[in-house]
């Protein structure tokens, strides 16, 4: 029985031969022939998921020498030699061994030859044995490695819409270094959020560099994000305090000269208005928070600041008055966006990216030209004014 470290396959089934007459070759009775000597039956792998496999030589002068002894020198002998080699290597079906994947040193595996005894015995052969038990030797002992101990996983962006990115530049093994990492899910993340990274790598290379993989996947927690403000309780007074302080100084430099743009939004055309501009009240804020960063959505959030202010204008006659004159409230929004929460809960927002749109004569119109019309990209909640601690006159 032959044992070594190459490769082959686990089971070896023999392709039928064309079984040769042998009138008057094998003589009188039944020759007993030990084909489970010359079975190859090779050990590979590392200890704890070695594999076994087994096989016979299909070279028919190195099967009839092994067989049935020393081939004879006459040409004559030696072709009715390798006939009965033939007829013999016909009759058997397969060749296998079991059990023959994770193995340890020190297994027992059993080698079975299915032949067809029938047809030997009339060919005058009869196997000595069909089963033989062999012990599972000179498998390597495996280096422990594990795949994930040079990984480093990157959490950008900003909480809900993070992104997950994964590294391996830190390693110094060979091995290591041609491993591939997908991490999922890799973006949609959020503090406390987990994903997984998965490895791909050669099991061939490992097991040349006789490593035994520790694990196949691991699970990372998503941390130190940034995240959109999303929740009322979110907004910290000194943040609400500027906001809103910036929005009045805005809206009262714009309205002390009676900005067009600004009145024409709400009032319609406007020529040289002249009268009284009460001061900004605020009126109510609403909160629109994404549906999604793939959404169509501009922006991560808005707060929309919307203030009221009592007009008693007078507007120049001389073409297309839309109005004369006007007296009542009208409702001004000032927006803020992409308000972001830190770590330490500060909240970050550009006072200087502002946005006054949507102007109108009443507050349900506000309304719809912020959040109604907006419904699909945006989740809104109307904060109550109490809750921000804020006055209707000033923070």
């Amino acid at each position: 029985m032959k044992r070594n470290q190459k490769r082959g396959c686990r089971r070896w089934l023999l392709v039928g031969v064309s079984v040769l007459a042998l009138a008057g070759l094998t003589g009188c009775g039944v020759q007993k022939v030990d084909v489970m000597g010359m079975a190859d039956l090779t050990f590979s792998g590392l200890d704890g998921e070695g594999t076994a496999q087994v096989s016979i030589p299909q070279d028919l002068e190195e099967f009839a020498t092994q067989v049935l002894g020393e081939i004879p020198s006459g040409s004559s002998q030696k072709l009715d030699y390798i006939s009965q080699a033939v007829n013999l290597f016909g009759t058997i079906r397969e060749i296998s061994v079991a059990p023959s994947e994770d193995l340890s040193n020190g297994d027992q595996v059993t080698v079975t030859i299915d032949y067809d005894a029938q047809a030997a015995k009339e060919l005058g052969f009869q196997l000595e044995e069909t089963s033989r038990e062999f012990t599972v030797s000179g498998l390597r002992e495996a280096t422990v490695v594990d795949l994930f101990q040079d990984v480093q996983v990157q959490f950008t962006g900003i909480s809900p819409f993070g992104k997950a990115l994964v590294f391996n530049n830190n390693t110094t093994d060979p091995f290591l270094r041609e491993v591939q990492y997908n991490v999922q899910p890799n973006q949609g993340l959020q503090n406390g959020d987990t994903v997984t990274v998965v490895p791909f790598y050669s099991k061939r290379d490992a097991e040349e560099n006789f490593y035994r993989v520790e694990a196949e996947t691991k699970t990372y927690t998503v941390e130190g994000l940034d995240s959109y403000l999303s929740q009322p309780e979110e907004l910290t007074p000194e943040a609400a305090s500027a906001m809103d302080r910036e929005a009045r100084d805005y809206l009262e430099a714009q309205l002390a000269g009676l900005n067009e743009q600004l009145l024409n939004g709400a009032l319609g055309y406007t020529h040289d208005p002249t009268g009284t501009v009460g001061e900004p009240t605020l009126a109510a804020v609403y909160l629109l928070n994404a549906k999604g960063e793939n959404y169509r959505t501009d922006y991560g959030n808005m707060l929309v600041w919307v203030y009221r202010v009592d007009l008693d204008l007078v507007n120049d006659g001389w073409m297309l008055n839309a109005w004369e004159q006007y007296q009542g409230e009208v409702y001004f929004p000032v927006a803020y966006s992409d308000l972001v929460v830190g770590q330490d809960g500060s909240v970050q927002v550009n006072l200087a990216a502002r946005w006054v749109s949507g102007q109108a004569k009443t507050l349900d119109e506000v309304y719809s030209n912020w959040v109604t019309q907006n419904k699909d990209l945006y989740t809104a909640q109307n904060l109550p004014l109490e809750q921000l601690g804020l006055s209707e006159k000033s923070a």
